[in-house]
């Protein structure tokens, strides 16, 4: 005969297994952050660009931001940045620390047929993720280390 304790725990189980999980991470890819040497007349930019895929629909695009070394507290993307090779896609950085210490956060927008879904995933850019090179000359140059995975869980979906 099986315990009533036995069929509780079966039962909770079920509940556990059956509860749906969120929704996929995205995953970025060929993460690099570039910072320029400062020297008077370089006119370098600041630079962070990637590759993110939603694994959800499958969907991908790169994505890139610049901006000039006289804005290099400041000039980064505080606000939504519509500028990667699918326009479903964009993206800004908070908690910008520096070009190896930042928070990227991630926004996908999709079309239904009768709503519009919009997907928000983040993670933390940091030296786990990032090998960098210094140049004699102040150039830093960082890429994500091979065999790294860097998702983004997603943290928040809205329907409208």
């Amino acid at each position: 005969m099986v315990s009533l304790k036995s069929l509780v725990i079966l039962a909770f189980a079920q509940l556990v297994v059956s509860r749906p999980s969120g929704p996929p991470a995205f995953q970025v890819t060929n993460l690099i952050t570039l910072e320029p040497s400062g020297r008077p007349g370089n006119t370098s930019p600041y630079r962070v660009g990637f590759n993110v895929t939603d694994p959800g629909d499958s969907s991908a695009a790169f994505c890139e931001a610049q901006w000039s070394y006289a804005d290099r507290d400041t000039g980064y993307p505080k606000r939504y940045l519509s500028n990667c090779t699918d326009d479903s896609y964009a993206f800004k950085f908070v908690d910008w620390q520096s070009y190896y210490n930042f928070t990227l956060d991630v926004k996908h927008t999709t079309k239904g047929h009768h709503e519009r879904t919009t997907k928000l995933a983040k993670g933390h850019v940091d030296l786990n993720i990032l090998h960098c090179t210094h140049a004699a000359s102040g150039f830093s140059a960082c890429n994500q280390m091979e065999g790294v995975a860097f998702p983004l869980p997603v943290y928040d979906v809205r329907k409208s």
